[in-house]
Protein backbone atom coordinates (compact mmCIF):
# COMPACT_ATOMS: atom_id res chain seq x y z
CA UNK A 1 0.00 0.00 0.00
CA UNK A 2 1.25 3.47 -1.21
CA UNK A 3 2.31 5.51 2.07
CA UNK A 4 0.27 8.12 3.56
CA UNK A 5 1.09 11.79 3.56
CA UNK A 6 1.30 14.28 6.60
CA UNK A 7 -1.69 15.59 5.33
CA UNK A 8 -3.47 12.87 5.31
CA UNK A 9 -2.57 12.30 9.01
CA UNK A 10 -3.54 15.69 9.91
CA UNK A 11 -6.79 15.50 7.98
CA UNK A 12 -7.42 12.13 10.03
CA UNK A 13 -6.57 14.05 13.19
CA UNK A 14 -8.52 16.88 12.43
CA UNK A 15 -11.32 14.28 11.58
CA UNK A 16 -11.00 12.23 14.94
CA UNK A 17 -11.00 15.75 16.90
CA UNK A 18 -14.55 17.31 14.89
CA UNK A 19 -16.26 13.94 14.68
CA UNK A 20 -17.54 13.81 18.48
CA UNK A 21 -18.61 17.52 18.45
CA UNK A 22 -20.79 17.13 15.53
CA UNK A 23 -22.37 14.47 17.33
CA UNK A 24 -23.19 17.22 20.36
CA UNK A 25 -24.47 19.77 18.28
CA UNK A 26 -26.52 17.87 16.10
CA UNK A 27 -28.44 16.25 19.20
CA UNK A 28 -28.27 18.68 21.45
CA UNK A 29 -28.06 21.78 18.77
CA UNK A 30 -30.22 20.61 16.30
CA UNK A 31 -32.17 18.00 18.08
CA UNK A 32 -31.91 15.81 15.83
CA UNK A 33 -30.73 12.21 14.66
CA UNK A 34 -31.26 12.41 11.12
CA UNK A 35 -28.47 15.07 10.66
CA UNK A 36 -26.46 13.41 13.14
CA UNK A 37 -26.78 10.45 11.06
CA UNK A 38 -26.43 12.41 7.98
CA UNK A 39 -23.51 14.32 9.12
CA UNK A 40 -21.30 12.16 11.28
CA UNK A 41 -22.38 8.40 10.34
CA UNK A 42 -22.25 9.21 6.52
CA UNK A 43 -20.31 12.24 6.18
CA UNK A 44 -17.59 11.76 8.68
CA UNK A 45 -17.31 8.48 8.66
CA UNK A 46 -18.10 6.98 5.02
CA UNK A 47 -17.75 9.90 2.74
CA UNK A 48 -14.77 11.78 4.01
CA UNK A 49 -12.66 9.04 3.93
CA UNK A 50 -13.35 7.81 0.51
CA UNK A 51 -13.44 11.22 -1.18
CA UNK A 52 -10.24 11.35 0.23
CA UNK A 53 -8.72 8.32 -0.97
CA UNK A 54 -10.13 9.09 -3.86
CA UNK A 55 -8.98 12.70 -4.58
CA UNK A 56 -5.38 11.03 -3.01
CA UNK A 57 -5.49 8.92 -6.37
CA UNK A 58 -6.38 5.70 -4.89
CA UNK A 59 -8.87 3.25 -6.21
CA UNK A 60 -11.65 1.31 -4.55
CA UNK A 61 -9.61 -1.38 -3.78
CA UNK A 62 -6.70 0.36 -2.28
CA UNK A 63 -9.16 2.26 -0.36
CA UNK A 64 -10.62 -0.79 1.00
CA UNK A 65 -7.38 -2.57 2.06
CA UNK A 66 -6.86 1.20 3.77
CA UNK A 67 -10.35 1.00 5.92
CA UNK A 68 -9.37 -2.50 6.73
CA UNK A 69 -11.54 -4.36 4.31
CA UNK A 70 -9.01 -6.59 3.06
CA UNK A 71 -7.61 -9.31 4.95
CA UNK A 72 -3.68 -9.27 4.92
CA UNK A 73 -1.92 -12.94 4.08
CA UNK A 74 -0.16 -12.55 7.09
CA UNK A 75 -3.30 -12.03 9.55
CA UNK A 76 -3.17 -14.73 12.21
CA UNK A 77 -5.81 -17.71 12.04
CA UNK A 78 -7.55 -16.79 14.77
CA UNK A 79 -8.56 -13.09 12.77
CA UNK A 80 -10.48 -14.24 10.07
CA UNK A 81 -13.96 -13.82 8.61
CA UNK A 82 -15.47 -16.96 10.44
CA UNK A 83 -13.79 -15.89 14.14
CA UNK A 84 -15.56 -12.59 13.03
CA UNK A 85 -18.99 -14.11 13.05
CA UNK A 86 -18.67 -15.78 16.05
CA UNK A 87 -17.68 -12.72 17.64
CA UNK A 88 -20.29 -10.55 16.69
CA UNK A 89 -23.16 -13.38 17.79
CA UNK A 90 -21.27 -13.40 20.93
CA UNK A 91 -21.33 -9.62 21.69
CA UNK A 92 -24.57 -9.37 20.09
CA UNK A 93 -26.00 -12.27 23.28
CA UNK A 94 -23.73 -10.93 25.73
CA UNK A 95 -24.99 -7.23 25.14
CA UNK A 96 -28.35 -8.22 25.73
CA UNK A 97 -28.09 -10.15 27.72
CA UNK A 98 -26.35 -7.04 30.29
CA UNK A 99 -29.47 -5.17 29.35
CA UNK A 100 -31.84 -7.35 30.19
CA UNK A 101 -30.44 -8.07 33.71
CA UNK A 102 -29.68 -3.91 33.88
CA UNK A 103 -32.99 -2.87 32.81
CA UNK A 104 -34.88 -2.26 35.72
CA UNK A 105 -31.76 -0.17 37.35
CA UNK A 106 -30.50 1.71 34.25
CA UNK A 107 -33.34 1.57 31.39
CA UNK A 108 -36.75 2.69 31.72
CA UNK A 109 -39.22 2.97 28.80
CA UNK A 110 -41.01 6.10 29.27
CA UNK A 111 -37.34 7.94 29.27
CA UNK A 112 -36.29 6.44 25.95
CA UNK A 113 -39.55 7.10 23.96
CA UNK A 114 -39.37 10.57 25.62
CA UNK A 115 -35.54 11.35 24.39
CA UNK A 116 -35.52 9.65 20.95
CA UNK A 117 -38.98 11.76 20.45
CA UNK A 118 -36.95 14.79 21.36
CA UNK A 119 -34.09 13.84 18.76
CA UNK A 120 -37.00 13.94 15.92
CA UNK A 121 -38.21 10.44 15.66
CA UNK A 122 -41.78 10.33 15.30
CA UNK A 123 -42.94 7.15 16.06
CA UNK A 124 -43.84 6.35 12.43
CA UNK A 125 -39.84 6.67 11.72
CA UNK A 126 -39.06 4.08 14.56
CA UNK A 127 -38.32 1.34 11.67
CA UNK A 128 -36.08 3.20 10.18
CA UNK A 129 -34.09 4.50 12.61
CA UNK A 130 -33.61 0.96 13.94
CA UNK A 131 -33.08 -0.16 10.60
CA UNK A 132 -30.31 2.39 10.02
CA UNK A 133 -28.67 1.58 13.78
CA UNK A 134 -28.71 -2.27 12.38
CA UNK A 135 -27.42 -1.86 9.04
CA UNK A 136 -25.02 1.47 8.75
CA UNK A 137 -24.48 2.90 11.95
CA UNK A 138 -21.71 0.13 13.13
CA UNK A 139 -20.11 -0.30 10.02
CA UNK A 140 -19.63 3.14 9.09
CA UNK A 141 -18.25 3.97 12.78
CA UNK A 142 -15.85 1.12 12.40
CA UNK A 143 -14.67 1.68 9.02
CA UNK A 144 -13.73 4.90 10.87
CA UNK A 145 -12.42 4.56 14.07
CA UNK A 146 -10.75 1.33 13.81
CA UNK A 147 -10.83 1.47 9.84
CA UNK A 148 -9.52 4.79 8.58
CA UNK A 149 -8.13 6.20 11.25
CA UNK A 150 -5.52 3.15 11.96
CA UNK A 151 -4.75 2.60 8.41
CA UNK A 152 -3.54 6.19 7.23
CA UNK A 153 -1.11 5.99 10.43
CA UNK A 154 0.18 2.27 9.95
CA UNK A 155 0.35 3.25 6.07
CA UNK A 156 3.17 5.72 6.87
CA UNK A 157 5.11 3.06 8.70
CA UNK A 158 7.96 0.22 8.07
CA UNK A 159 6.10 -2.06 9.73
CA UNK A 160 2.48 -1.69 8.50
CA UNK A 161 1.06 -1.62 11.96
CA UNK A 162 -0.52 1.46 13.26
CA UNK A 163 0.99 3.06 16.42
CA UNK A 164 -0.72 2.39 19.57
CA UNK A 165 -1.51 5.53 20.39
CA UNK A 166 -2.81 7.26 17.28
CA UNK A 167 -4.21 3.90 15.78
CA UNK A 168 -5.74 2.22 19.06
CA UNK A 169 -5.53 4.81 22.02
CA UNK A 170 -6.67 7.94 20.94
CA UNK A 171 -9.81 6.47 18.63
CA UNK A 172 -11.16 4.63 21.34
CA UNK A 173 -11.22 7.95 23.80
CA UNK A 174 -13.00 10.43 21.17
CA UNK A 175 -15.48 7.27 20.15
CA UNK A 176 -16.71 6.95 23.73
CA UNK A 177 -16.28 10.50 24.68
CA UNK A 178 -19.60 11.02 22.72
CA UNK A 179 -21.65 8.19 24.16
CA UNK A 180 -21.29 10.15 27.38
CA UNK A 181 -23.73 12.47 26.20
CA UNK A 182 -25.91 9.88 24.93
CA UNK A 183 -25.66 7.60 27.63
CA UNK A 184 -26.65 10.52 29.89
CA UNK A 185 -29.96 11.39 27.90
CA UNK A 186 -31.12 7.58 27.41
CA UNK A 187 -30.62 6.78 30.88
CA UNK A 188 -30.33 9.67 33.13
CA UNK A 189 -28.26 7.18 35.49
CA UNK A 190 -24.84 8.11 36.69
CA UNK A 191 -23.86 5.23 37.80
CA UNK A 192 -25.12 3.66 34.73
CA UNK A 193 -23.31 6.55 32.20
CA UNK A 194 -19.77 5.47 33.84
CA UNK A 195 -20.19 1.75 33.22
CA UNK A 196 -21.41 1.91 30.16
CA UNK A 197 -19.30 4.56 28.80
CA UNK A 198 -16.42 2.57 30.99
CA UNK A 199 -17.40 -0.64 28.58
CA UNK A 200 -17.68 1.11 25.71
CA UNK A 201 -13.73 2.48 25.55
CA UNK A 202 -12.84 -0.46 26.92
CA UNK A 203 -14.64 -2.30 23.58
CA UNK A 204 -12.79 0.42 21.48
CA UNK A 205 -9.83 -0.11 22.87
CA UNK A 206 -10.10 -4.13 22.56
CA UNK A 207 -11.44 -3.55 18.72
CA UNK A 208 -8.39 -1.03 17.82
CA UNK A 209 -5.57 -3.27 19.35
CA UNK A 210 -7.30 -6.43 17.29
CA UNK A 211 -7.46 -4.02 14.62
CA UNK A 212 -3.53 -3.35 14.81
CA UNK A 213 -2.26 -7.47 15.37
CA UNK A 214 -4.95 -8.51 12.93
CA UNK A 215 -4.02 -5.92 10.07
CA UNK A 216 -7.94 -6.07 9.09
CA UNK A 217 -11.52 -4.23 10.56
CA UNK A 218 -13.69 -7.00 10.19
CA UNK A 219 -13.75 -8.53 13.65
CA UNK A 220 -14.37 -5.01 15.16
CA UNK A 221 -17.08 -4.25 12.55
CA UNK A 222 -18.40 -7.88 13.57
CA UNK A 223 -18.21 -7.11 17.11
CA UNK A 224 -19.51 -3.68 16.97
CA UNK A 225 -22.48 -4.85 15.17
CA UNK A 226 -23.44 -7.55 17.45
CA UNK A 227 -23.79 -4.81 19.89
CA UNK A 228 -25.78 -2.92 17.83
CA UNK A 229 -28.08 -5.70 17.60
CA UNK A 230 -28.17 -6.26 20.59
CA UNK A 231 -29.07 -2.86 22.49
CA UNK A 232 -31.53 -2.28 19.67
CA UNK A 233 -33.43 -5.74 20.28
CA UNK A 234 -33.52 -4.88 23.88
CA UNK A 235 -34.91 -1.51 22.74
CA UNK A 236 -37.49 -3.11 20.76
CA UNK A 237 -38.31 -5.35 23.71
CA UNK A 238 -38.61 -2.60 26.33
CA UNK A 239 -40.78 -0.13 24.32
CA UNK A 240 -43.01 -2.45 23.08
CA UNK A 241 -44.24 -3.18 26.94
Amino acid sequence: MPPTSPALRRLVLGAMAVAPAVVVVALEGLRSVWWTFALYQVGICLVLPLATSLAGGRGLREHARLVGLAVPPDAPRWGGRTAAVILGLGTAVATAGFLLATQGAFLDAGRLAEVVAGWGVRADQLGALLAFMAVVNAASEELFWRGWAPGVFAAARPDGRPPVLLGVVVPALLYASYHVLTLARLTGEPGAVVLMAGGILAAGLAWGEVRRRTGHAWLPLASHGGAVVGYMAEYVALTAK
